[in-house]
């Protein structure tokens, strides 16, 4: 009687766990596959972008010269006077369409609309504190 005690928790204990491992094979997390968009549009290197909306004030812009995968010069525009103040900030990374760039001082991020417009994200970290989001810059002037 024992004997046959033994063997059914045997038994049972057999199937408990081969139960338990196909509920966490059937329950693991699906691996996550890369998503790519094929039809973004990639930097245009050397092209002059310039806020299509003032940002800071009347006759305030931003500016973006310089675009290429590897750096950005961001500078501010007033009264359509040249730009002063350019920074050169350096790619952090970036993929066809989508850019990060970034230094000690600021980050930007940029996303290419088409051959003729941008959409940038403008934090500065250092005082005076600045938060520019989803300005959509032009080429040429606006």
């Amino acid at each position: 009687m024992e004997n046959r005690l033994t063997k059914n928790l045997l038994t049972n204990a057999i199937l408990f766990i081969f139960f338990i491992f196909v509920f966490i094979q059937a329950c693991g997390p699906t691996p996550a596959t890369a998503m790519t968009d094929t039809t973004q549009t990639p930097i245009a290197s050397g092209k002059s972008y310039t806020s299509e909306e003032p940002i800071l004030g009347t006759g305030v812009n931003l500016t973006i010269s310089g675009l290429s995968a590897l750096s950005v010069k961001v500078g501010i525009k007033t009264n359509n006077a040249t730009t002063s103040s350019d920074v050169t900030l350096t790619n952090i990374s970036g993929d066809s369409g989508n850019y990060t760039y970034g230094n000690n001082e600021m980050t930007l991020s940029v996303t290419v609309a088409d051959a003729s417009a941008i959409t940038v994200n403008l934090t500065r970290l250092k005082a005076p504190y600045l938060l520019l989001e989803n300005i959509t810059c032009v080429s040429g002037n606006p």
